[in-house]
């Protein structure tokens, strides 16, 4: 199977070329702005934090309790 090479270099032209660079992607995150960020920020961290702090032991395991 031979490659038409100049016809790939033709479809990356016509896509863009060059990829985004990393600098250029940290800057659009760096620039988006979410209304009530820190709020939802702080909602976030609570509900995981309430997940993750209650395990259910079941009928047939056995439990330690250890407090810090």
């Amino acid at each position: 199977m031979s490659w038409d090479w100049e016809k790939l270099k033709q479809q990356q032209q016509g896509k863009g070329g060059v990829p985004p660079q990393m600098e250029e992607i940290v800057d659009k995150f760096k620039k988006l702005k979410l209304p009530g960020g820190p709020l939802l920020f702080v909602i976030v961290l609570i509900v995981i934090l309430g997940f993750t702090s209650v395990y259910t032991v079941k009928q047939d395991e056995v439990g330690i309790v250890q407090l810090f």
